[in-house]
C-alpha cells in the first residue's frame, strides 16, 4: 500500500507540473514523441519483399523491428550528438550485438559455400565470373575460404542447407547489392544483387561492388 501511495503522489505531482507518467516512471508524452519519430522513420525504410529484412545505410540488412528500434534509437543519439540520422561513417560496417563482434568460427570461415542463382539468366555467367574475381581478392588479404557450388545453382535460394549463403537477383531494391553479417540466420545470409548493378558506369564494376559485399563476411579488418 505504502509504494502504491508513493507512486500516486509521484504522479499528482508530475500531473500538477505538467508531465504526464507511465507507469514505469517514464514520461508519456516523450515516450509518444519517440514512437511517433520511430513510426515516420519506418515507413521510409525499404523492407524486401521476399525477406522482410529492413535496408539501412543503402545496404545493411536489419531483422525484426525490435532490431530496427535498436539501429533507430543508436541514430537518434548520434543526430543528437551532431551527426544526420541514419548517416554512416565511411569504412566496414561494425556488427557487434552485445558488444561481441559477429564473425565468423576459424572453421566457418574457411569453408565458406555459395551457389549462383539460375534466375540471374544472361546475366549469370557475369555474376559467377564476379564472384570468383571478388571471393579471390578477399583470400588474399585475410585468412578466409569461399567455394563456389555450381551443382546447388538450380536450387540456390535461403532454404537451401547445403550451401553456407545464395547469390540471387532483385529488382527494385535501393541498392546495388547487398550482404549479410556472420551471425544471419540461414534465411538472412544471401547476397542480393539488383539488376541497376549490370549498367554500373566504371570507375563502379559487379567485381568492385561483389568485393564491397563479401567483406563483412571475412575475418572483420575492423
Amino acid at each position: 500500500m505504502r509504494t502504491h501511495s508513493l507512486a500516486l503522489s509521484l504522479s499528482l505531482v508530475a500531473s500538477a507540473c505538467g508531465v504526464t507518467m507511465a507507469p514505469d516512471g517514464h514520461d508519456q508524452n516523450q515516450l509518444q514523441v519517440e514512437e511517433t519519430g520511430f513510426t515516420a522513420f519506418k515507413s521510409q525504410v525499404f523492407r524486401e519483399p521476399e525477406t522482410g529484412l529492413f535496408i539501412v545505410d543503402g545496404d545493411v540488412p536489419i531483422e525484426g523491428e525490435p532490431a530496427l528500434r535498436q539501429y533507430y534509437a543508436r541514430s537518434s543519439q548520434s543526430e543528437s550528438e551532431g551527426g544526420e540520422l541514419g548517416q554512416r561513417k565511411q569504412g566496414l560496417t561494425v556488427h557487434a550485438p552485445g558488444g561481441a563482434l559477429a564473425r565468423w568460427s576459424d572453421t566457418e570461415k574457411r569453408a565458406l559455400t555459395y551457389c549462383v542463382s539460375t534466375a540471374f539468366g544472361a546475366n549469370r555467367s557475369a555474376v559467377v565470373a564476379a564472384m570468383d574475381d571478388a571471393s579471390k581478392e578477399w583470400q588474399k588479404a585475410a585468412n578466409v575460404r569461399f567455394s563456389y557450388a555450381p551443382s546447388e545453382d538450380a536450387a540456390c535460394n535461403s532454404a537451401n542447407p547445403r550451401v553456407v549463403f545464395d547469390v540471387r537477383p532483385i529488382s527494385g531494391a535501393p541498392y546495388l547489392a547487398r550482404a549479410f553479417f556472420p551471425d544471419s540466420g540461414r534465411s538472412s545470409r544471401n547476397i542480393l544483387i539488383d539488376a541497376t548493378s549490370f549498367a554500373v558506369a566504371r570507375p563502379l564494376t559487379l567485381t568492385g561492388i561483389l568485393r564491397h559485399e563479401l567483406a563483412p563476411n571475412a575475418p572483420r579488418p575492423v
